[in-house]
């Protein structure tokens, strides 16, 4: 991802990351504890961010002021990419708290696993595959829309 100057459209990612480190905790806590209720906990943070904006989940808050504490200078991207991010990981996380709620532990697992999987790759490597997905989309969609 490139930084960007794209005015309010955009969030902090380095906040992003560090909020993948928390989906990467978490995610492993319900796979390798009994505490599988920490899904719930996750699934709460993804419908804030998902449905209304990072800027208002407890746990994006928690890390901004954090990074504002260690004077980490924050890095500006381009918000539609991590915000479509976000969604998907609201629906994983809905996946999983249906599966696991159902009883149905197998299913619950494959999908935490790569819930688990796509969060370590954005805070160990800073690749985001739900930004990869979304910019693949706009580079097949956007010849097709000029087009018309």
């Amino acid at each position: 991802m490139v930084e960007c100057k794209c005015g309010e459209n955009q969030v902090n990612a380095k906040v992003a990351r560090m909020n993948a480190l928390v989906v990467f905790a978490l995610s492993l806590i319900f796979l390798l504890t009994p505490y599988g209720w920490v899904i719930y906990l996750l699934l709460a943070d993804f419908f804030i961010k998902g449905a209304f904006h990072p800027k208002y989940s407890p746990v994006s808050r928690l890390n901004g002021w954090i990074l504002d504490l260690i004077e980490e200078e924050p890095k500006r991207i381009f918000a539609p990419p991590k915000l479509f991010a976000n969604k998907v990981g609201l629906a994983f996380a809905i996946i999983i708290s249906v599966f696991y709620t159902a009883g149905l532990w197998v299913p619950a697992e494959v999908f935490a696993i790569v819930l688990t999987i796509f969060a370590f790759l954005e805070f160990a490597f800073e690749f985001c595959m739900g930004c990869w997905v979304y910019d693949l989309y706009y580079k097949i969609a956007s010849p097709a829309k000029a087009k018309k």
